[in-house]
Parts: C-alpha cells; structure tokens; sequence
C-alpha cells in the first residue's frame, strides 16, 4: 500500500492546510455573530497596530542612541525589554491569541517535518510574537541608521535572535501544556504567575528604599544574564561596533546554541504528540455512590437559609450557584485580593511625591475613588459574559423552572455583592494609608460604584445572551469573545471619563464634592430604568436565542 499514494510535497500540505483555514475564516462570516466578530477583530487590530507603531518607533529611538561610540555596552537592554514583552504579555492580553490548536492538524496526514515546521509557524500568529518582532526591527533599524556598516551583521544577528526566541516561545507553552496536565494544576500555576506580576510591581518601590542591601545581590546575578539570549544578542551587536567581529561570531555562536537547545526540547514535545499523546485530556476519577438516603445539603442550607432571608427562593439559589462557582475559581478570588495589594504598591511608591497627578500622594482625597474605580475593573470583565461558567449546564438553567430575567438578575446581584466584598475590605485599608476621605467624596464615591454597577450589569444583560462564550476551568489559552473585549474596553472608558468630568467639574464648581455626589446620583436615577428595561429584552433574547446560548455554551473545547 505504500507505494499507491503519490508522495506530496511541504509547500503542498502547507498551501492545503492555508486553503482550510481561509475556508473556515470565511464560513465563520456567515452569522450576524461571526460578522462582528470580524469587525471586533478589526477594531482591536488598530488599536493594537497604533501599540505596535508608537513602539517601534521608540526602539528605533533606543537603538539610534545606544549604537553612537561610547555607548555600545548598553545595547542588550532593548533587547531585554522585548524579550519581557514577548513572554509576559500573553499573560495580560490571552484574548489577542490566535485561537486554532495546531494540534488538530494531527487529523490530517502530516510528516512531522512538517507538523513541526508548522507549529513554529503557529507561533508567528500571536499578537505578542507580531508586536515584539515589530519592535525588534525597529530597534534594528535604529542601529542601521545609526551604524550603516553594521547592518549584515545586524540582520544576522537580530535574525537568530528572533528565531531563538520564536522557538522558545513555542518550547514554554508546549511544555506547559504537558506539565499542566491536570485543571489544579493550571489553576495553581495561574496564581503563581499572577502573584510573581504582582510582586513586580513592588521591584521598583523596594529597590529603591533598599538598594544599599540589594546592590550585592544585584551584582550576582548580572553573570547570569549576561550569559542569556538577550544579553548575548546585545553583546554580539557591542563586540560589532566597536570591530571585534571574533569574539561576536563567538557570541553568535552561544545564540545559535541556545536556539539549537529549544529546538530540541520542542521536538522532544511535539514527537510525543506527534506519536498520539494528548496530556490536555483529563479523566474524572471514579467516586463511590453516597449511602442510600444521604443528603450533602449541610453547606447549601447554610448559605442558602442566608440568601433566602432577603431574596425570593428561585434568585437565591442562582446567587448560591454563582458563589460555589466563584469559590472553585482561583484566579476569580485572587482578584479579588488584587486591588488591596495594588494599594499598597501605590502607597509605597506615592508616599513622597505627588504621585500620579496627586491622585495616590499623601492625604490625597481622590485616593479612595481612585482604587474604587481599579476594584470595579476586576467586577467589569465577568459582568459582559455571565454564563461563562454554566458551559454545558446552561442546559439545564433553560429548562428549569425559572424565569431567564430571574437567571440574569442573580448574576448581578451576585456581581454587587462581590464590589461590597470589595469595598468591604479596601475602605480600611484606605482609610489607615490615606486618612479618611471627605463625606462628599465618600459617598460621591459610593454613588459612583452604583452607577457603574448598574451600567456594567445592563451592558452585561446584552453581551452574556448575544454573544456568549465558555470558560474552560484552568484551560492555558482562554478563547474570548472579540466582541465582549470591545465592548468592556468600550464601557470603562466610558465610565471612567464620566468621573472625571463629574469630579473636575464639581472641583472646578467650588470645590465641594456634594455636587459631583449630586451628579452621579442624577445619572443613576436615569440609569435605573434603562437598566430594568434592558433586563427585560436580555431576558426575551435568551428566550429567542436558546439554541444560540447552548450551541456556544456547550461546546467541546479545542484539542
């Protein structure tokens, strides 16, 4: 049999596999929903070009300056800069991730030349991986320009870098996904990430209080960068300048190694999945049926038994089930802790100048309604996608016996209890950091967090039954609606130059912050309303568009 099909070239299995995917993008149009998702796409793809340009130009700058004599030893520092960006930003922007597992082409008939050619390539469709490469030219362009007798070399040595890094990029996630096998796993994984971005944060601050006692530990690990992708790259570019072109070639070479090595490692990856292992499929363990009779309700009734003290039984038991929900969801309660830390970040950075524009310096009134606005961000991005944690179950809210507008009010009832969670536990903190604010800008403030709750939650009705999307529990590459991510960027904006009209004009007005507590309670009674009307309709489109809500909502994750 084996010699009855033709033998088929690269650049053919190559061009087939393209033709699909364009296949597939156009059939993805055909819906209102996959329409706007197209123009989502669009709209973030400027914003993200307008990112993109504005930093090329300034590692053009960087390179334009630190290529002239004299300053050549700093030259690995943009490269530093872009290697950070090329492998922390997903974390940050997981929504911009080309969403196809390149894993499924292993239904089709590939040689693993090419499986492993084109999960390289996979790579290059990362908004991160466009946006440091466009960064990377522009440095390098800014060297050339700089030192036109370089630029064989720079290319050359650029070029490997990218490649270097490409290929590492590729090496972490396969072996992420291999290593986070199991959905804790993930989930531990995340906080951990989440807690060292969050410890970032307090480098600066720290550093500079304690730089006397941190200068010898500092001193101790630069021998270790200098002998990474950056730093080699870096020192190659300086040992070019200045003419020592045998001791670049020797770091070119230790680059052209390290890429050798992450090669490797991603074969040693991709040929186990090649062979037929999926380490992303997990299996539930067996659990004994419970003894004939027995009832698990003692934590239900309790939590329940609270929540029916002030709600209808039906929106009670929607708002317990949002709360289990938040409870198995790590990253959801870290969050919540987020805002807490970041002002404390602030405090220590902010305590002896005027901070940003004297928002967080000391004693500063509008500290309060500043980190009240940053808590309310954390609330805002699962308001517009309510039934993401149902997936599947969404099944069985429909054909409970409960109304829809009663599914989505418990979600935003759950929501305000979660920002009083918030503001429970930042208001001391605050207040022992900053001194109590002023009464007007209290409750300016609190009137505020209303107002942006109820246009969070109405904007949120809409989003969560037209164009909904499921939460995969610990799953690395989280796909979100295009839409949705507008749409929120949309809304904050929105509110967030609300306040400070409200809160410049009441300053500008006399100074008394009673008139901007005025002014936002003014845009919540005409926001109530719209926002009751809006539950109506939300409630009719989930009604209309239940075969949408379960076609989404219980789709099988990508493989």
């Amino acid at each position: 049999m084996a010699g009855l099909a033709p033998e088929v070239r690269l650049a053919d299995q190559v061009a087939l596999i393209c033709w699909l995917r364009w296949r597939l993008f156009l059939n993805s149009l055909r819906g209102l929903q996959g329409k706007f998702e197209f123009v989502s796409k669009i709209i973030l793809l400027v914003a993200g070009s307008g990112v993109a340009v504005g930093g090329a130009f300034g590692f053009f700058a960087a390179g334009l300056s630190l290529a002239q004599a004299g300053r050549e030893r700093l030259l690995p520092l943009p490269l530093w800069g872009i290697f950070a960006a090329w492998f922390l930003l997903p974390i940050f922007i997981g929504a911009f991730r080309a969403e196809f597992e390149f894993r499924n082409l292993l239904r089709y008939p590939l040689r693993y030349s090419t499986f492993y050619a084109l999960s390289l390539a996979y790579g290059l469709f990362d908004f991160t991986t466009v946006l440091s490469l466009v960064w990377l030219g522009g440095f390098a362009a800014g060297v050339i320009v700089a030192r036109a007798a370089l630029a064989p070399w720079v290319v050359l040595v650029l070029g490997v870098f990218a490649i270097t890094l490409l290929t590492l990029n590729s090496v972490v996630y396969a072996w992420l996904e291999r290593l986070l096998a199991t959905r804790k796993a993930r989930e531990r994984f995340f906080v951990v990430m989440l807690l060292v971005l969050v410890g970032f944060q307090f480098i600066a601050p720290v550093g500079h209080r304690y730089q006397a006692a941190l200068k010898p530990l500092f001193q101790a690990v630069v021998p270790v960068l200098d002998v990474l992708p950056p730093s080699l790259a870096g020192r190659a570019l300086q040992q070019g300048a200045t003419g020592s072109y045998a001791a670049g070639l020797a770091l070119w070479g230790a680059l052209i190694a390290f890429g050798a090595v992450f090669g490797w490692l991603l074969h040693r990856r991709l040929h186990e999945q090649y062979l037929g292992e999926d380490a992303s499929s997990e299996t539930q363990a067996p659990v004994a049926p419970p003894p004939k009779g027995a009832r698990n309700v003692a934590g239900a009734s309790a939590l329940g038994s609270f929540l029916r003290l002030f709600l209808r039984d039906p929106i009670a038991a929607l708002v317990e089930k949002e709360i289990r929900y938040v409870a198995r969801h790590s990253m959801m309660l870290f969050n919540l802790f987020v805002p807490l830390v970041m002002v404390l970040f602030f405090s220590i950075t902010f305590s002896r100048g005027s901070g940003v524009f004297g928002v967080f310096s000391t004693h500063s009134p509008y500290a309060y309604p500043a980190c009240v606005g940053y808590a309310l961000l954390i609330i805002a991005a699962p308001a517009l996608n309510s039934f993401a944690y149902d997936g599947a179950g969404i099944q069985f809210l429909l054909v409970a016996p409960v109304e829809l507008r009663d599914v989505l009010l418990a979600n935003n009832i759950y929501l305000g209890l979660l920002a009083v969670l918030q503001q429970t536990l930042l208001l001391p903190l605050v207040l022992s950091i900053y001194g109590p604010p002023p009464l007007g800008v209290l409750v300016a403030t609190l009137l505020y967090a209303a107002l942006a709750l109820l246009v969070d939650c109405s904007a949120g009705n809409f989003f969560s039954t037209r164009f909904p999307r499921a939460f995969q529990y610990g799953t690395l590459r989280q796909k979100q609606s295009g839409i949705t991510a507008v749409a929120n960027l949309g809304v904050q904006l929105t509110l967030i130059a609300l306040a400070v009209l409200i809160f410049g004009a009441a300053k500008l007005a006399g100074g008394s912050m009673w008139y901007a507590a005025a002014g936002f309670a003014t845009l919540g009674g005409m926001v109530f309303p719209a926002y009751r009307w809006m539950l109506e309709v939300s409630a009719r489109l989930a009604s209309d568009s239940r075969e949408t809500l379960i076609a989404e909502l219980a789709k099988e994750p990508a493989r």
